[in-house]
Parts: C-alpha cells; sequence; structure tokens
C-alpha cells in the first residue's frame, strides 16, 4: 500500500512561525512534524512506499 503525505502550501495561518521554516520542519516535542508523520507511518506494516507531495515556492 502507498501513503501521501502532503507537504505543499504556504502555510500562512501559522505566520510568522513559519517564516523561515517550512511547516513541515516545525518543532514538536523531539521531532519535526514530518518525523512524526513518518514515524506513524512505519508503525503500519501494510504500506510499503510513502511520497510527499510538496509545492513549488517562487518568492
Amino acid at each position: 500500500m502507498h501513503a501521501i503525505v502532503l507537504a505543499g502550501g504556504y502555510a500562512t495561518r501559522l505566520w510568522p512561525i513559519t517564516k523561515n521554516r517550512p511547516k513541515m520542519l516545525l518543532p514538536i516535542g523531539e521531532r519535526t512534524v514530518i518525523g512524526t508523520i513518518f514515524e506513524t507511518l512505519e508503525a503500519e506494516p501494510q504500506i510499503d512506499d510513502v511520497y510527499i507531495s510538496t509545492a513549488l515556492v517562487n518568492h
């Protein structure tokens, strides 16, 4: 089974926290958001592949 992690977007609702760091790299305790997601997905034996969907940001 495949899993898709949606990691795109501008995270405008979290501004100014996301001014210098993408939302998925924000810390939650000892890990980042994406690290926590991957830890959860690794615990699921039926998931074989994980894809990350990101957005191209032009500033």
